[in-house]
């Protein structure tokens, strides 16, 4: 069973976008998938570094639109993209130190994901369009 299923409630409305949500939660689905078949530990760190760079490419078209549309909450937006990227890059660190447990690292990346698209993201729906 996935950690996160795609619902419309994880809509914003522009395909590309969404297109690349899906494509985001099915790489943390592929983590979850890996840690529940007992691979996790050898592969986390593989698919880490695929979700991060997927997430900068992600962030990279989401901020391009909002730099041409002159979103005005733009930077706002950015710096939780910073962050993330920060983040996760910490996040792989630890769990390769055994400092954070291979459970834990897939419940921040499942309220992150969720978070991000329902909350931050959304904002952005009307304006973008």
């Amino acid at each position: 069973m996935s950690l996160i299923e795609w619902n419309d409630n994880f809509s914003v409305g522009i395909e590309q976008f969404d297109n690349e949500h899906k494509q985001l939660i099915e790489l943390v689905n592929n983590l979850h998938m890996s840690r529940k078949s007992g691979k996790g530990n050898e592969k986390i760190p593989e698919l880490l570094s695929e979700l991060t760079k997927y997430a900068l490419k992600h962030f990279s078209a989401e901020e391009k639109l909002m730099t041409l549309k002159r979103y005005p909450f733009y930077e706002e937006h950015k710096r939780a993209h910073d962050q993330f990227s920060l983040k996760i890059v910490e996040y792989k660190k630890l769990h390769q130190q055994n400092l954070l447990h291979t459970n834990q690292l897939m419940t921040i990346l499942r309220n992150w994901v969720i978070t991000h698209i329902c909350n931050i993201d959304k904002k952005h729906e009307t304006y973008l369009k």
